[in-house]
């Protein structure tokens, strides 16, 4: 705190504007990447509409493959796919063998070339200008519809709102920086998820084998297991989890905690970087700790691991573990909900229909880093995460200050009242905090 610049502003720049846009409506960045992704598949399946409008009768008309067998079938079948890519349903309507899902092969088969790059254009991802152009226009019908005594999120007049959602598409702002192509963040993250997994099974796991709940048993598999990582997943429809993907990384997941069907999984966060669990019997497993690998410790990593990721993981341990099911390597098991009697520190209280209220107690939490960022450096970072949470969450900000002066102001109060946030959660949590003394 001591290292607080007190002169230091946030230069607006082209990164920001989807924050600007969150102000404005008042949005969380769930609801905005919700929208974004919604509004992404509206305008390929426009495109795709206007496609098979335009040519509808040549393409009823088209001499396809005989082993393209769902070609015609699919002219009447579009709406079953709107939930799904257009690319699904191109890829329907072009199987068989002749053209193996590939609706641009079934166009130059039938010597439709020409079709060929309005075909692209249909599945091809809309560029984030044609997507906010989108947004904008129809968030500025709503307001345009909206009375004057709607409970509107925003306490900006109509027109000058308005005015402000243009102007975060249009207004031009300098360019973001550069990202150094030398630095590979997924290794980076991969490097940090395998020390992680080292330091717990040099020191975590020995001394949680040691004051266990339960003596050392020739079980298979080990009493005491590191599953790293684990996914969170609601009801997928795979096969006992052994062929679920992570969609990321387009690799086999094995190990993944699946929640009872139709739980409200609101949460981003799908995946935890290391988890320790304790084989209670030779079916129910007991989740003992839950690990986040950082490649430094600053305010900012640490305030998303104890904000986001913990409290993922105490919404779930207090309203959705019961009917879920721990799957390691294809094997499930049934998770122990330890209660008040466990000598642990962290819990919640949660509502008990006979008793009135329960104690749910929560898995240690740990973050991992490999360094501590300096006072100087972090102080800093802490300004830049306080002015884009001012973007993000107050419209006279965007409205008055980032739109005409191209600028944010930080106060030191704000940057200490945000801080008091991470503090609370930490206090809360008790978490234990990890630097690393190994080099790369």
């Amino acid at each position: 705190i001591d290292s607080l610049d007190p002169s230091f502003t946030l230069k607006v720049d082209d990164s920001h504007r989807p924050s600007m846009l969150r102000g404005l409506l008042g949005w969380t960045k769930a609801q905005y990447d919700a929208r974004v992704a919604q509004i992404s598949l509206q305008l390929q399946w426009n495109l795709t509409t206007d496609f098979l409008t335009q040519h509808d009768e040549e393409l009823r008309s088209l001499t396809v493959a005989e082993d393209a067998t769902s070609f015609r079938e699919g002219l009447d079948m579009v709406d079953r796919y709107r939930k799904s890519s257009p690319q699904k349903y191109w890829s329907h309507m072009a199987r068989g063998r002749s053209y193996q899902g590939r609706f641009d092969r079934l166009l130059q088969d039938v010597g439709r070339t020409e079709w060929v790059h309005a075909y692209q254009e249909t599945i091809r991802d809309p560029t984030m200008t044609e997507i906010w152009s989108f947004l904008v226009q129809e968030e500025i019908q709503t307001i345009l519809k909206s009375e004057d005594g709607d409970d509107n999120q925003s306490s900006i007049p109509k027109q000058d709102l308005i005015k402000a959602l243009k102007g975060c598409i249009e207004q031009e702002f300098p360019p973001i920086a550069p990202i150094d192509d030398s630095i590979n963040s997924s290794l980076i993250g991969e490097k940090n998820e395998i020390n992680l997994v080292t330091y717990l099974e040099d020191c975590v796991l020995p001394a949680a084998m040691a004051e266990s709940s339960q003596p050392p048993t020739s079980m298979t598999p080990p009493h005491l297991q590191i599953l790293a990582p684990l996914f969170i997943t609601v009801n997928q429809a795979h096969k006992g989890g052994a062929h679920w993907m992570n969609p990321n990384k387009k690799k086999r997941v094995r190990h993944i905690i699946e929640l009872p069907p139709n739980v409200p999984w609101e949460f981003k966060t799908s995946e935890l970087d290391a988890v320790v669990v304790e084989h209670v019997s030779a079916d129910m497993v007991r989740i003992r700790q839950v690990w986040e690998a950082k490649a430094t410790l600053t305010y900012s990593s640490i305030g998303d691991a104890l904000t986001k990721k913990a409290s993922a993981v105490h919404t779930m341990f207090k309203h959705h573990l019961e009917g879920a099911a721990l799957i390691i390597d294809g094997t499930r098991y049934s998770i122990q909900v330890p209660n008040e009697r466990d000598n642990d520190t962290a819990s919640v209280t949660t509502k008990n229909n006979s008793t009135g209220t329960s104690t749910t107690i929560m898995p240690d939490f740990g973050v991992f880093g490999k360094r501590l960022m300096d006072p100087k450096n972090a102080s800093r970072q802490m300004q830049l995460v306080t002015a884009e949470r001012k973007l993000c969450t107050d419209a006279n900000v965007v409205v008055k200050e980032a739109l005409v002066e191209g600028r944010v102001a930080v106060q030191n109060e704000e940057v200490i009242e945000l801080i008091g946030y991470v503090l609370e959660a930490a206090r809360k949590l008790n978490p234990t905090m990890v630097v690393s003394s190994q080099q790369d």
